[in-house]
């Protein structure tokens, strides 16, 4: 189970009497893209992860042969 929360939902859970609204709005945006950004990155190094597996479990068949033939 998944207990964690949006970074934007827990600034809107603050007390930002001290800031005005565009400042707290820039701020839940602000939290948006970076989390996006880190949801990108996160998905590319799992894709190229998984692709170089396939890569890396391609090549053993072929490398064994190899040393079974020398």
């Amino acid at each position: 189970m998944n207990n964690s929360q949006r970074l934007a939902e827990l600034i809107k859970g603050i007390d930002g009497s001290y800031l005005t609204e565009a400042e707290k709005n820039n701020a839940i945006l602000s939290a948006e893209r970076s989390e996006t950004l880190v949801e990108l990155v996160f998905s590319a190094y799992t894709s190229v992860k998984n692709a170089l597996v396939k890569v890396k479990n391609s090549l053993v068949p072929s490398i064994q042969a190899h040393k079974h033939q020398a």
